[in-house]
């Protein structure tokens, strides 16, 4: 079982460390390889405390020590409307915490934000990430070809949303 919590400045070492498997950054748009404290600070500082969204460690119950990260940033145009980003350490992938945390930040997303759309996207070639928004009740929107460009290669990027059924 995981756990959602505030992300302290105390996690950056942490996530420093996470970090420094490159198969993050492969798989994420903004996460740099190597990652060094310098991005962590950036992320806190930037993202965590004076971004547009609303970003939680994941944790294992009964554990505080971070194992991933898990956001949902609000669409500046639309307030009804946000998008989630994650990752997960390496050791800890495939055993389903994503897919718990997902529904954990969706929930929170239609409870307490009160949204009425939620999407996520990853990219063409992280199609584990697709399992786990299926997993989580989202479904599939469709593909963006050449949609981001990573590392100077245009990548697609597939969407994935889950519409608040309450309002």
């Amino acid at each position: 079982m995981i756990r959602l919590r505030e992300i302290l400045e105390t996690d950056l070492e942490r996530i420093v460390k996470l970090c420094q498997d490159p198969e993050i950054s492969q798989m994420t748009l903004n996460i740099p390889y190597p990652y060094e404290m310098e991005h962590a600070r950036f992320f806190y500082d930037n993202i965590v405390i004076g971004g547009k969204s609303k970003t939680y460690a994941i944790h294992l119950d009964g554990n505080p020590e971070l194992i991933g990260i898990i956001g949902i940033n609000f669409n500046q145009t639309k307030a009804w409307a946000a998008e989630i980003g994650y990752w997960m350490g390496k050791d800890y992938r495939g055993r389903g915490y994503m897919t718990q945390a997902l529904k954990m930040i969706i929930e929170i997303g239609f409870t307490e934000l009160k949204l009425v759309r939620i999407c996520a996207c990853h990219d063409a070639i992280n199609p584990a990430s697709g399992k786990v928004m299926l997993n989580a009740g989202m479904e599939y929107e469709g593909t963006f070809k050449s949609y981001v460009i990573k590392n100077g290669v245009y990548r697609d990027s597939i969407y994935y949303s889950v519409i608040n059924s309450k309002i």
